[in-house]
Order: C-alpha cells, then structure tokens, then sequence
C-alpha cells in the first residue's frame, strides 16, 4: 500500500533490521496489553504488562539506531499527561490503587512515546496498520464463528446482565469499539490505495456498528464528522476564505457543544443510557 510518508534512508542493515523489528513488536504488544484483543483466549499475566513490556521498549531504544535517538521529539502533551497523573495520585480515593494504575501505565506510554519516534515513519504506520487490520479481520471472524463474542456479561449473581453485540475476543464491546475507532483513523489518515482504503473502512465500520454499542457509535460520529470537515477546510485555498471557513467552524463547534450539553441527557435517556458512556 502507498503512504504519504517516505522510509528513513537510515533504516537498513542487519542491525537496523532487528531494531525495527522489536520496535514494531513493542507496538504491537503494547495494543496487546493494553486492551487485551485476545483475552477470551488467552489471559496475560500481570508481570506482562509491568516488566515484560518495559523490558521490550528498552529493548527497543537499545537496539536503535543513533540517529534515531537523536530525532526522538519530546512530547509536550506526554509530559502533562504523566505530571497530572503524577499528581493526581496525592488527591486520589485510593492511594495504592492509583499508584498501582500509574506505575503499570504511565511508563510503557512514555516508552511507547520514545520508540515511536526513534522509528521512520512510514515503519511506524506500517506496523500500525498491519495491527489494526490483523486483529480487526480476527475479531469480525471470530464474531461471525464463535457465540461468546456476540455477548458479554456484566456484574455477578442475581444482577448480572447480558449485553448483546459484537466484542471479538476483546473484554468487552466497547474496547473492540474504541480500537475499531482508532484503526478508522489511521486508516483515513495514512492510507492512499483505494482498495485497501475502502476494504480497511468498510471493516473498521462494520465492526463498530456490530458492537452495538453507544460509546463507538458516537465515536464514528465524530470521527465522520472532524474528518468531513478537515477535507472541506483542506480544500479552501484562498487566504480570506480560510479565516472565515476557521472563524464560522468555531462559531458551529460552540453552539454544537451548548447544544450537546443541554440536549444529551435527554437523547441518551431515550436508549436507556446514562452519561458515563
């Protein structure tokens, strides 16, 4: 598939090889741990996710290339991340707990962070697209083919309840739902043959829908809408009609906001639905 994006001319060799290859396999297996695609079959053990996949990462950014490093960005939006975290830890319900979330995912996302931009670009969307359409092909076939991943059952004894819709071997509709999401924009972002494109879509689009859940329904709502408007905002090329395309776009965002607010929990009633969605 072509790519709007063009290989690092540092990016061969042996060595540059197998660094890219256990930077691809830390992406992969961060997905992995973090929203578990395969856990109805295989359930990974927690040293997984606090040891093996740091090890991996800086493993990772051992193995890279020096140049690399050298170009890794430093991530401002990260780094608020990390420090409100960080923080959040001294006014938190449950200090261990808290504590607990941040030690086991704050630093693969840092790691992630660091051999992501260690990495070409085009290696980077590569490997991202063959995760997505590999696990997205796995959880519509194992959809289709296996009844557990057409229901999921919540809470326990008397109260528990069946929620119908599509998860694959996900925990739940909802993160098949959010990587579903995720996979749309990349797909919409980085993919220029037609076919490819159109067959990437038309999956990630069935599988948010077979999920029937509200959460990714409204996700692909706004993932269609941001999109629609990037091409029509892309497509303005004269200097004044931009600023007035960019002021009446921020004029639509805030009445399309006051109305959201004011109108949503009315509409998310009508589905029995509450606002944690």
């Amino acid at each position: 598939m072509h790519l709007s994006l063009e290989d690092d001319a540092s990016d061969v060799g042996p060595t540059a090889t197998v660094a890219g290859l256990v930077a691809s396999l830390y992406i992969a297996a961060y997905f992995a741990v973090l929203l578990q695609p395969f856990v109805l079959i295989v359930s990974l053990p927690g040293s997984v996710g606090w040891a093996g996949l740091p090890l991996l990462g800086l493993s990772a950014l051992v193995l890279a290339p020096r140049d690399g490093l050298i170009r890794v960005p430093i991530s401002a939006p990260i780094l608020a991340l990390a420090f409100w975290s960080a923080a959040s830890v001294a006014w938190s319900a449950s200090f261990g707990e808290s504590f607990f979330a941040i030690r086991t995912q704050i630093p693969p996302l840092i790691l992630l962070c660091l051999v992501v931009g260690s990495m070409p670009r085009a290696h980077v969307v590569r490997t991202l697209l063959w995760v997505f359409a590999g696990v997205g092909v796995w959880s519509l076939a194992s959809s289709l083919t296996m009844p557990l991943s057409r229901v999921a059952f919540v809470g326990e004894g008397p109260e528990q309840t069946i929620q119908a819709g599509w998860r694959g071997t996900f925990l739940h509709k909802n993160l098949l739902g959010v990587f579903a999401l995720i996979g749309l924009t990349t797909t919409l972002a980085f993919v220029r043959h037609r076919g490819v494109k159109t067959a990437m879509l038309g999956l990630f689009v069935v599988l948010v829908l077979g999920t029937r859940s509200a959460t990714a329904a409204s996700g692909l709502v706004v993932v269609g809408v941001v999109w629609s408007w990037l091409t029509w905002f892309g497509s303005i090329h004269n200097p004044r009609s931009r600023a007035l395309a960019a002021l009446a776009s921020v004029v639509l965002l805030a009445a399309a906001v006051a109305s959201a607010l004011a109108l949503l929990p009315i509409l998310v009633g009508l589905y029995g639905k509450d606002l944690t969605f």
